[in-house]
């Protein structure tokens, strides 16, 4: 899969739905909705999911985790994330690396790359974008397209899929990190 997404039809109208949702300002369906965070309350969001387009066939945590994440952290289309990865909204929240040349930030963005399911990614990305939403000096970007594509087709069933998303995302999140000097020197 090359670095620019071709998102299904779905997914965009599933967002475009999100996004109706929380300018109108219903209050009631994005409460319901940041109920997908909890396993045990998941139920309570879908009549929502299914209305905004979602669908509770196969990957249900997917569409369930992004639309929980939308309604704590909604972003307008056109928002600075569009562009990127969700290794990018991490990067953005791992701040400059200390001395060492880590930073606090690197084992929750170990363990996003580590995932092995969709589930398991699924548990990263409301809490992430929760600490998104309060990044200092200023909020992170969440590219949800991107995010909810990579959600799907995470469990694929020959893993190139997610092993393309790692290696962009961790492109994203270490890219920049080290200057040429910083590689050449002994």
């Amino acid at each position: 899969m090359n670095q620019k997404h071709e998102f299904p039809d779905q997914v965009s109208k599933f967002l475009t739905n999100l996004r109706r949702l929380e300018s109108r300002g219903d209050r009631g369906a994005l409460a319901a909705l940041r109920r997908g965070e909890s396993e045990t309350l998941r139920h309570l969001a879908w009549p929502i999911i299914r209305r905004c387009g979602g669908s509770l066939l196969g990957s249900v945590v997917a569409w369930t985790s992004i639309g929980a994440a939308f309604a704590f952290y909604p972003q307008p289309k056109g928002q600075p994330g569009d562009g990127s990865n969700f290794g990018a909204t991490c990067n953005a929240l791992a701040g400059q690396p200390s001395k060492d040349g880590n930073r606090s930030f690197d084992p929750y963005f170990l363990r996003v790359l580590g995932a092995e399911s969709a589930p398991e990614l699924a548990r990263w990305v409301v809490h992430i974008a929760k600490r998104a939403k309060t990044a200092k000096p200023w909020p992170a970007p969440i590219n949800y397209e991107e995010l909810l594509t990579a959600l799907l087709f995470w469990d694929a069933r020959d893993g190139a899929f997610r092993d393309g998303c790692r290696r962009r995302w961790a492109t994203a999140y270490w890219g920049g990190l080290l200057d040429d000097k910083e590689l050449t020197e002994p």
